[in-house]
C-alpha cells in the first residue's frame, strides 16, 4: 500500500506523545509498506536522517511556524476574529502544506492519506483520495487544562474562544474524512457529543517494553515518581495536585517522602515547586532508570484527554502505581490487580502510604502492570491502522 502522512509537527526525535505515536505506527508500517511523510521543516535542530529512514521512503518539508512578530499577530487576531477559525487552523491553512499534498498525490498518487492531528484534517477531502483523520485525542478534554493554565483574564478569554472555535472545527472537519481515529472511547464519546455523525475508530496506543523494562538488579527505590513534558497542561496541573495537596497527607505517615518529578521543559509553575523533599529533573537522557527505582509512580491525572504513554511506560517498568479514573482510560488496567485507582488527594495519598508500607503490595502490583503492559504492542497498534486504511478505501467519496 501506499500511504502518504502529512502532519503539523515532526516525529523526530519523539519527544512527546503525538510523535511517540507517529513515529512507532510508521516504523511498524514501513515494514511493509511504501510511505512518504510531508512534515514541518524543523526550526530548532538537524532531523537525524537515519531515524528518519525507519518510518518513511520518502521525506517532503514545508515551512509551518507559529512564532509571529507583534504585528504578524495582530494581523492573525483580525482575521480569525473575521473567519471564526481557529489560530493553529489558520497557521496551518496558510502554511504550504496542501501544496505539498496535492503534489504528492499527483507524484506519489498514494492509495490513502493519514492526516495526524486535529488539525490537520482541515486538508481533507483531498481529490477523491481515501483520508484518514488521526486526531487521537478529542481536544476539548485537554482545554481547561489550557484555560486554567492562563494568566491574565484576557488571556482566559482568548483560551475559551480558541477553545469553542477549535470545538466547532472538530464538528466539521472531521466528518469529512473517510476514517477518524480516536485512542479511547472517552474521546470518542466527546467527538460524538459534538457531532453524532461521527463515528471514531479507537485503537489503543501501543508500548515498548523493551527499552520500557523492570529493573535487572532488583534494588527498589523509595522516591514517589512522576514524568512527562513538564510545560504541557495537564502535567502541570497533576504535580500541582500532587505537591500541593496529595504530598502533605503522605507526610503525615511518611515524613521523610520524597517526590521526584522527571521530564523536559519544567515551566516555572513547575520549577517552584522544587524543595527539600521535591525534586524537579529536567531533560534526562533517558527516564527509565527514574521510573525503575520508584518505590511508587503517581499519575494523578485531573485533565486530558487520550491515552497516558506515561501510565503505559510505568506499567512496562514493573512500577507499583497509584493513578486517577481519567488517568487509566484506555488501558485496561483493573482495580486494585493492576494499579490503586483513586480520586481526591485524600483518597490517592492513602493508596500511596498503604503502598510505601507494603513491599508484597508493591510486588504484586508492579508485576501484574508489567504483564498488562506485555499484552500492548505497537504492531498491532499499526495492524489496525492497516485495517481502518482498507475500510477508508472502500469508502472514499
Amino acid at each position: 500500500m501506499r500511504i502518504l502522512v502529512a502532519t503539523n509537527f515532526h516525529p523526530v526525535p519523539p519527544v512527546d506523545g503525538m510523535q511517540l505515536h507517529l513515529y512507532a505506527v510508521l516504523a511498524e508500517l514501513k515494514q511493509r509498506h511504501d510511505i512518504l511523510l510531508i512534515s514541518p521543516r524543523p526550526t530548532k535542530s538537524s532531523v537525524d536522517d537515519l531515524e528518519l529512514a525507519k518510518l518513511c521512503s520518502d521525506h517532503v518539508e514545508y515551512d509551518l511556524t507559529y512564532e509571529q512578530p507583534l504585528f504578524s499577530r495582530a494581523l492573525t487576531e483580525l482575521r480569525t476574529f473575521v473567519t471564526g477559525r481557529s489560530r493553529v487552523v489558520d497557521f496551518l491553512l496558510r502554511s504550504s502544506l496542501r501544496d505539498a499534498v496535492l503534489r504528492a498525490v499527483e507524484t506519489f498518487k498514494p492509495d490513502v492519506i493519514h492526516l495526524q492531528s486535529g488539525a490537520v484534517a482541515a486538508l481533507a477531502p483531498i481529490d477523491g483520495i481515501a483520508t484518514v483523520a488521526a486526531p487521537l485525542d478529542a481536544d476539548d478534554l485537554n482545554a481547561a487544562a489550557r484555560i486554567g493554565a492562563a494568566g491574565s483574564s484576557t488571556a482566559r478569554w482568548k483560551a475559551r474562544r480558541e477553545a469553542a472555535r477549535f470545538r466547532r472545527f472538530e464538528a466539521e472537519a472531521y466528518a469529512r474524512s473517510d476514517e477518524l481515529i480516536v485512542v479511547t472511547q472517552r474521546d470518542a464519546d466527546v467527538l460524538r457529543g459534538l457531532n453524532a455523525a461521527l463515528r471514531p475508530t479507537i485503537i489503543p496506543n501501543g508500548i515498548d517494553t523493551i527499552k520500557f523494562s523492570p529493573a535487572t538488579d532488583g534494588t527498589a527505590g523509595s522516591a514517589i515518581v512522576f514524568h512527562g513534558a513538564m510545560d504541557y497542561e495537564p502535567n502541570v496541573d497533576a504535580v500541582q495536585f500532587l505537591v500541593r495537596d496529595i504530598l502533605p497527607i503522605v507526610r503525615q505517615r511518611h515524613p521523610d517522602a520524597q517526590v521526584v518529578l522527571a521530564g523536559r521543559n519544567p515551566n516555572a509553575a513547575v520549577r517552584e515547586l522544587s524543595a527539600p523533599n521535591v525534586r524537579v529533573t529536567g531533560a534526562l537522557d533517558s527516564v527509565v532508570p527514574v521510573i525503575q527505582q520508584a518505590a511508587v509512580y503517581v499519575c494523578p491525572m485531573r485533565v486530558g484527554s487520550g491515552i497516558k504513554n506515561k501510565l503505559l511506560e510505568a506499567m512496562a517498568c514493573g512500577a507499583p502505581i497509584v493513578a486517577t479514573p481519567l488517568a487509566t482510560a484506555g488501558i485496561g488496567i483493573e482495580r486494585g490487580v493492576h494499579a490503586l485507582v483513586e480520586d481526591g488527594a485524600g483518597s490517592i495519598a492513602s493508596a500511596i502510604s498503604d503502598i510505601l508500607d507494603d513491599a508484597d503490595l508493591r510486588t504484586r502490583l508492579g508485576r501484574a502492570a508489567r504483564e498488562l503492559a506485555e499484552l500492548r504492542s505497537w504492531s498491532r497498534c499499526a495492524e489496525e491502522f492497516e485495517r481502518v486504511y482498507a475500510a477508508a478505501s472502500g469508502l472514499a467519496r
